[in-house]
C-alpha cells in the first residue's frame, strides 16, 4: 500500500499525494513519531512521555492533558488529509490502529526482504532496484524530530540492524552486477560515519581485491585494523584480519580488465542529487547480466538544468567497470558558434584512437574505420549539446557499436521514435537538494545565514545554473551578508544577468536561454513571448490562446514546439503546462503587444467564470459583462462539476484578480471575484474570497462605478461577517447602505437593510432585528427580488426562533424553502432544510426534524457543498442523539467536525465538538468524552462564545464526579450512516 507516515527522517503525513514534514506542530510531530515506531499497540501515558521528553527535565505538569490536546489536532490534521487507520484512546492509553506497511520504516523492512528473495533467486538487477527503492526512503536521521534517550536508542538500533544490512544489500548486488565503482562510491559515502563497520569494510576488501587493486585493500584493512585494536574492540579486529587474509590466495583470480582511456572534463565536485536519473542511466545502459548495451540514451532538459554535469559524472563512474573507453565531445548546438559536425566527431574518435585521419582519404572510409574500431570495445561516447535530431542522425550507423549518451535541450522526438532512441528528462532539483548545493558551496557564512540560504535557493527554483552562478557572485564578495544576495536576487532580471563579468558574455543565464530562444521558429518565439505576460506560472491551453490571438490547434502545435525544448513543461493535468520562474522572467522581457494580449486573456477568464458561475448559480443576480475580446476563445463546460472544478483553481485567480487591478485593468478586477462568490463560500474559502473583493471594491473606485461599489462592499460585509470580523462588517455594512441611498438603489437598499438586521442579531437585539428584516422585506417585496426576499425570511426565520418563537419561524422557514424550490437554488434549500429541521429538533420533533436534515444532507452532498454540510451532519448528529441513537450521533459528530475544520467554520465545529462528548459519555467512552469537550471548551473561549462555554464547562463538571472505568463496549468503526 502507499506510504502514509514517515519516521525515516523529520515526521512525515501524505498530504496531497506525497510525505510532506510541513504539518502540525513540532510537538505533535513528536507524539506522532513516538506512536509511529509501536502501530497497534498500547502506549501509555507515562511511556509516551518518556518516549516524548525522557529525562529532558522538559515534561508538562500534566502530561494527559497535554497529550490531549495534541492527538485531538493529529487526528483533526489525519482526518484532513484522508489517511487510512485512527488514533485510538483506550483505557487511557493511545493506540495508533494503522497498517505497518503505511509507516515508511515498516515497509523499508518489507523492501529489503523482497531485494534479498530476489537476490537468492539469482535476480540480481531486480534486487539491486529494489533496494534502491528502499533505502531511498531514508531521508536523514530516523525519528529526526525525538530527542529523548528511548529514542536515541531506537535510532542506533535502526541503523545497526536495519540501515548498514540494507547497504551492504546493495553493495552485494552491485557488485554481482559487476558495477564495481559504484559500489566502491556507496561504501565511500557510508565511510565517514560507519569506518569501522567490519561488514562493511569486508565488502570494500572484496571489490579491491577484485579490482586486482591489493595494495588499496591492505592499507585500508590495516588503517581499519589498527583502529579497531585502538579501541578495544579485538573481537572485531581478529575477524576482520580473518576476513582479510582468505581474501588474499584469491586476489589472482578475479575481474580482468583492459588498460582504460577517457577523454573527460573533470568530475563536477560539488554534484548533488539524481540518485533516481543515475540508477535509469545504469539501468538503460545494461543488459541483464550487466554488460554494456550498444545504444542510444537521451539526456533532455532545459537549459542550465544540469544535463552536462550529469552525463559527466555518471560517465567517470562507468570506465572501469561497464566501460574501457569513455569519450565526451561538446557538439555546440546552441551556442551560436561554430557546429561539431558528424566529420568531426568521427576525426576525433580516430584521434582517440591513434589512428591518423590523414591515411583514410574520404569521409567514408573514416567512418568506416571507426566503426571498425568500435566492434567489439566497450566504449561510452557522451555527444553534449546536440542539437536537433538532423544534428545527430549522419553518426547513427557509425556509433552503433557503442553506448551513445546524448545531451539536448530538444527531446530528439525522431530519434526515439525511429531509432529507438530511450529518454531521460532532467529535473529541476527540489529545495532540500538546492539547500544542500549552496550550502556546501558557501561553507561557513552559511552557519549564521539558513534563511537567506533557503530563499536563495527558492529564487533559483531548483535550476543548477543559477545555484552555480549565485554561488560564483557570492564566493567573489567574501563581506557580503547572505541576506543582500538574496534580497538582490529578488529582481529576477538580476539573476539573469551574473555570470557576464566582461571574461564570458555567453556565461549568464540571459544568454543560455537565448540560445534555446533564437533556435526557434518565429511563430514558437511569439507564443514564448506571449506566455511571458501570464501572472501565473502555470497556464491551460485555452489561456495561451487568448494571449497569443491564433486558433486553438495552432496554440497547441506551438505548445508541444516549446514542450520539446522544456520551455514549458506539462503539469500532469490535461492541457496545463507550466514555465519556470527564471523562464518566465526572460520571456516577459522579450514580450510585445501586452495590453491587447492582457485584454484577451483577461476576456477569457471573465466569460468563461461567468458561464460557469451561471450553470451553478442560475438565480444569482449576475454581474453585468463587458464584450469578450477579438481572439479571446469560448469555452464551455459540460457538467457542474466541471464548472465547479475550474471556478476553484484558487491559485490562478487569487494571482489574476490581484495583477489585473496592477496592471490597470480594473473593469475585470472588479468583476471576476463576482463570478467565483457562489462556488467560494460553498466551498469555504472565505478569507481568499475576502481578499478579492478588497482588490475589487479599489477598482470599482478606480472605475467610477459608484453602484457596483455598493453591492461589491455589501458581499464584503458578508464576507467578513462570515469570518467573524464584526467590526470591519460593520464598516463596509455603513458604506454600502450609504452608497444605495445616494443612488436610490431598488436592491441595494433592502440589502442594507437586511444586513443591519444580521449585525443586530450578533449583538443580542433581536427584537430590533426582527423590525428591520420586516423592513427590509417590506422593500424586496416590491423589488420582486426573490432570491433576496427568501434570504430575508430565512434569516428573520432564524431570529424568531431565537425569541423562542419556533411556530412562526417553521412558517418562515417554510415560505422561504418554497422560493428557493422555486428559483431551484440547491444551497439555498439545504441551508433552509436544515435550519428548519434544527427548529423542529428543538420543538421535540425528531422523526420530521430528521426527514428535513436527512434532504438537506442529500442536497449538500449532491453539490460537494461543504459550507452547510458541517451545520447538517451537526443538526444531525444532535437529532441521533435525543433518538438514542448514539452510534449514528458519533459518526455525524465526527463527520461534522472533520468538515468544519476544512470550512474553518469553528462555531459549526465546538457545536458539533459537544454533541460528540455527549454521545461518547453516553456510551461511556470518558476520554473520548472528555478530549471532545475540551477541545470545544478551547474554541468557545476563543470565540468569546460565553452561554455556549458555560454548557460545555457544564459537562466537564458532570463528568468529573463519574468512575473513569469504561463501560464494557466493544469498539466500533463509526462511519456515516444514513
Amino acid at each position: 500500500m502507499d506510504i502514509a507516515f514517515g519516521i525515516l527522517g523529520r515526521t512525515g503525513m501524505r498530504l496531497h499525494g506525497q510525505l510532506s514534514v510541513q504539518w502540525g506542530r513540532p510537538k505533535e510531530r513528536e507524539i506522532l513519531a513516538a506512536l509511529l515506531v509501536q502501530p497497534n499497540r498500547r502506549v501509555s501515558v507515562d511511556l509516551l512521555a518518556d518516549w516524548v521528553w525522557g529525562d529532558q527535565g522538559q515534561e508538562p505538569h500534566n502530561p494527559a492533558s497535554t497529550f490531549r490536546t495534541h492527538t485531538g489536532r493529529i487526528r483533526s490534521a489525519w482526518r484532513d488529509a484522508g489517511l487510512p487507520g485512527e488514533l485510538r484512546t483506550e483505557d487511557g492509553s493511545y493506540v495508533l490502529a494503522v497498517d505497518r506497511g503505511a509507516i515508511d520504516y515498516f515497509a523499508f523492512a518489507d523492501l529489503v526482504g523482497q531485494a534479498r528473495t530476489h537476490s537468492a533467486r539469482g535476480e540480481h538487477a531486480e534486487a539491486l532496484a529494489v533496494i534502491t527503492s528502499a533505502i531511498g526512503l531514508w531521508t536523514e536521521q530516523p525519528l529526526a524530530d525525538l530527542r529523548s534517550e528511548r529514542a536515541e536508542n531506537w535510532r542506533r538500533r535502526a541503523i545497526l540492524d536495519q540501515w548498514l544490512p540494507a547497504n551492504q544489500v546493495l553493495v552485494g548486488e552491485l557488485v554481482a552486477l559487476g558495477r564495481f565503482e559504484a559500489a566502491l562510491d556507496r561504501l565511500d559515502e557510508l565511510h565517514e560515519e560507519h569506518a569501522t563497520d567490519t561488514g562493511l569494510v569486508k565488502r570494500r576488501l572484496e571489490i579491491l581485491y577484485a579490482l586486482d587493486r591489493p595494495i588499496d585493500a591492505q592499507n585500508h584493512f590495516l588503517t581499519v585494523y589498527k583502529q579497531l585494536k585502538a579501541t578495544g574492540d579485538r573481537d572485531a579486529a581478529d575477524e576482520l584480519r580473518r576476513a582479510h587474509d582468505s581474501l588474499v590466495p584469491t586476489a589472482k583470480v578475479t575481474v580482468t580488465r583492459k588498460p582504460c582511456r577517457s577523454l573527460l572534463p573533470n568530475d563536477p565536485g560539488d554534484f548533488v542529487g539524481r540518485a533516481e536519473l543515475k540508477s535509469a542511466l545504469d539501468r538503460l545502459a545494461r543488459t541483464a547480466d550487466g554488460r554494456l548495451q550498444p545504444g542510444l540514451i537521451i539526456l533532455d532538459g532545459l537549459a542550465g538544468i544540469g544535463k552536462t554535469s550529469l552525463a559527466v559524472h555518471w560517465a567517470h563512474r562507468q570506465l572501469g567497470s561497464l566501460a574501457d573507453n569513455v569519450v565526451y565531445l561538446d557538439m555546440h548546438g546552441f551556442e551560436g558558434g561554430k557546429r561539431r559536425e558528424a566529420a568531426d566527431v568521427v576525426d576525433e574518435l580516430l584521434q582517440f584512437f591513434d589512428v591518423p585521419a590523414d591515411r583514410l582519404t574520404d569521409a567514408g572510409r573514416r567512418a568506416a574505420k571507426v566503426r571498425e574500431i568500435l566492434d567489439g570495445t566497450r566504449t561510452l561516447l557522451v555527444l553534449d549539446n546536440v542539437a536537433d535530431s538532423d544534428h545527430l542522425r549522419p553518426l547513427l550507423l557509425t556509433l552503433s557499436r557503442c553506448l551513445l549518451l546524448v545531451t539536448s535541450r530538444h527531446r530528439l522526438t525522431a530519434l526515439a521514435t525511429r531509432h529507438g532512441g530511450r529518454h531521460c528528462s532532467v529535473p529541476l532539483l527540489d529545495s532540500a537538494l538546492s539547500v544542500e548545493f549552496l550550502t556546501r558551496r558557501v561553507g561557513g557564512r552559511a552557519v549564521d545565514g539558513q534563511e537567506a540560504i533557503d530563499r536563495l535557493a527558492a529564487l533559483c527554483a531548483g535550476l543548477p545554473l543559477a545555484l552555480q552562478l549565485v554561488v560564483h557572485h557570492i564566493d567573489a564578495r567574501p563581506d557580503a551578508a547572505l541576506t543582500q544576495f538574496a534580497d538582490e536576487f529578488a529582481d529576477q532580471g538580476r539573476l539573469l544577468d551574473i555570470g557576464d563579468d566582461g571574461d564570458d558574455p555567453h556565461a549568464n543565464l540571459r544568454a543560455a536561454l537565448s540560445f534555446t530562444y533564437n533556435a526557434l521558429r518565429e511563430q514558437a518565439r511569439r507564443l514564448f513571448r506571449a506566455l511571458g505576460l501570464s501572472p501565473t506560472p502555470e497556464i491551460s491551453l485555452h489561456a495561451a490562446t487568448a494571449l497569443l490571438g491564433e486558433p486553438l490547434r495552432e496554440t497547441q502545435r506551438l505548445i508541444d514546439i516549446l514542450v520539446s525544448t522544456h520551455l514549458l513543461t506539462p503539469t500532469g493535468t490535461p492541457d496545463r503546462y507550466r514555465m519556470h520562474d527564471l523562464v518566465r522572467a526572460f520571456a516577459r522581457e522579450l514580450a510585445t503587444d501586452g495590453a491587447a494580449a492582457e485584454l484577451r486573456l483577461l476576456s477569457f477568464y471573465l466569460h468563461t467564470s461567468y458561464q460557469a458561475d451561471r450553470m451553478l448559480f442560475p438565480f444569482r443576480t449576475p454581474v453585468p459583462m463587458l464584450e469578450r475580446e477579438p481572439g479571446a476563445p469560448v469555452f464551455g463546460f459540460k457538467t457542474e462539476q466541471e464548472a465547479a472544478e475550474w471556478l476553484l483553481d484558487e491559485r490562478l485567480f487569487t494571482a489574476l484578480i490581484p495583477w489585473a487591478a496592477q496592471r490597470g485593468h480594473d473593469a475585470y478586477a472588479w468583476r471576476l471575484p463576482h463570478n467565483l462568490y457562489g462556488i467560494f463560500r460553498r466551498h469555504g474559502h472565505y478569507q481568499q474570497l475576502a481578499a478579492m473583493f478588497e482588490i475589487a471594491v479599489s477598482s470599482t473606485q478606480a472605475c467610477g462605478d459608484l453602484e457596483s461599489e455598493g453591492a461589491t462592499r455589501s458581499d464584503l460585509s458578508l464576507l467578513y461577517g462570515v469570518l467573524g470580523d464584526w467590526t470591519r462588517s460593520l464598516q463596509e455594512h455603513h458604506l454600502a447602505a450609504a452608497i444605495a441611498r445616494r443612488t436610490g438603489s431598488a436592491v441595494g437598499i433592502p440589502i442594507s437593510l437586511f444586513q443591519l438586521a444580521g449585525h443586530k442579531v450578533h449583538l443580542g437585539e433581536l427584537h430590533a432585528a426582527v423590525e428591520t428584516y420586516h423592513k427590509a422585506l417590506a422593500q424586496v417585496v416590491s423589488s420582486g427580488e426573490k432570491g433576496l426576499q427568501a434570504s430575508i425570511l430565512h434569516d428573520l426565520a432564524k431570529a424568531r426562533r431565537l425569541l423562542g418563537e419556533h411556530g412562526t419561524a417553521v412558517e418562515l422557514f417554510q415560505r422561504a424553502l418554497r422560493l428557493r424550490r422555486a428559483a431551484n437554488n440547491r444551497h439555498g434549500q439545504a441551508a433552509t432544510l436544515t435550519e428548519l429541521a434544527a427548529t423542529l429538533h428543538e420543538e421535540n420533533h425528531l422523526a420530521t426534524a430528521r426527514i428535513h436534515a436527512d434532504e438537506a444532507l442529500t442536497i449538500a452532498e449532491r453539490i460537494n457543498d461543504i459550507e452547510i454540510a458541517p451545520r447538517v451532519c451537526g443538526v444531525l448528529a444532535a437529532i441521533h442523539y435525543d433518538l438514542e441513537n448514539l452510534d449514528n450521533a458519533v459518526g455525524y459528530a465526527r463527520q461534522a467536525v472533520r468538515l468544519a475544520a476544512m470550512s474553518r467554520d469553528s462555531q459549526a465545529e465546538a457545536h458539533a465538538l459537544r454533541t460528540l462528548g455527549q454521545a461518547l459519555f453516553d456510551l461511556g467512552r470518558y476520554d473520548a468524552a472528555e478530549e471532545g469537550w475540551r477541545l470545544a471548551e478551547s474554541i468557545y473561549t476563543d470565540l468569546g462564545d460565553r452561554a455556549h462555554l458555560r454548557l460545555v464547562q457544564a459537562n466537564l463538571t458532570t463528568l468529573a464526579t463519574v468512575d473513569r472505568l469504561p463501560k464494557p463496549r466493544p469498539e466500533t468503526n463509526y462511519s456515516r450512516v444514513r
